[in-house]
């Protein structure tokens, strides 16, 4: 073999390990990240769920939120529930606006001197971080005052 082959050969079987390499690194990083993302968006859809399940466990009398759970392991649970969201919030969601709002809902009083109010208006914030965390376009087409939550769907008895 003459060198100019060598060096070609070389060169060659260079080029097709870097080849590989980059490949397997791309691969791993990219499942890596749609893995984090999973799991992102399960707790994203996990809080959600728990909101709609706090919210509709809320009466709201005057302006002051009570629970209408009455039995206490349902409280714990409910409490678990949101300790549980709340951890997967801070360890998936680069924005940390998302558990600002979170809080908001769940403890108004220490975001608004005292007063113990839930104002829908944080839980449709949070519902657009939600979206935006996820890469989804922030604001969906629906109006935000008209339908931000159902408490409670109501059938009437025939």
């Amino acid at each position: 073999m003459s060198d100019y082959e060598i060096v070609f050969t070389i060169i060659t079987i260079l080029s097709l390990i870097l080849s590989f390499a980059c490949s397997l690194f791309s691969i791993l990083y990219i499942n890596k990240r749609k893995e984090l993302y999973l799991i992102k968006k399960e707790a994203i859809f996990e809080t959600l769920n728990f909101l709609d399940d706090f919210l509709s466990t809320t009466q709201f009398s005057d302006i002051k939120p009570v629970t209408s759970i009455k039995n206490e392991q349902d409280k714990e649970n409910l409490t678990l529930r949101a300790r549980v969201c709340f951890n997967k919030l801070i360890a998936t969601c680069k924005n940390p606006e998302i558990i600002d709002a979170f809080c908001k809902i769940i403890f108004p009083q220490h975001y608004y001197k005292g007063k113990d109010t839930i104002k829908l208006e944080d839980y449709h914030i949070f519902r657009m971080l939600c979206r935006q965390e996820l890469g989804l376009k922030k604001e969906p087409n629906y109006n935000k005052y008209d339908i931000v939550f159902i408490s409670v769907i109501k059938v009437k008895d025939f």
